[in-house]
């Protein structure tokens, strides 16, 4: 099945990358405004969750894209976690995806300044 996929894949790959980045922008707002129904859990008087949640909406229609947002979400979470002296409710999980996601960003940063 996951062969048929990528066959299927292979076949609109093409099609698919003729669509422009920013005509993909409306379904990005769309998935945010979905995303709103998941707001009503969130502890408002918990400013750390609050505010990652903001960069996360927020960071994803600007980006064009939902995974951006989300890595975004991860390293504020865990910087205003920190920031505020509770790093220790923190999981071995959120670090490991907090780390990733920092080098997602870094690591092509570091690389250009070293020349490579």
């Amino acid at each position: 099945m996951v062969a048929a996929c990528f066959v299927a894949a292979l076949i609109f790959a093409p099609l698919i990358a003729a669509i422009p980045a920013h005509a993909t922008a409306a379904a990005l707002v769309l998935v945010g405004a979905a995303m709103l129904r998941g707001l009503r859990g969130l502890d408002f008087d918990d400013r750390t969750g609050v505010l990652a949640a903001f960069v996360t909406l927020v960071a994803m229609p600007l980006a064009f894209s939902i995974s951006e947002g989300i890595a975004l979400g991860f390293i504020v979470y865990a910087g205003v976690m920190v920031s505020v002296g509770r790093g220790r409710e923190l999981g071995a999980l959120t670090w490991v995806m907090v780390a990733l996601c920092l080098a997602h960003y870094v690591g092509p940063a570091l690389a250009r300044a070293l020349g490579g």
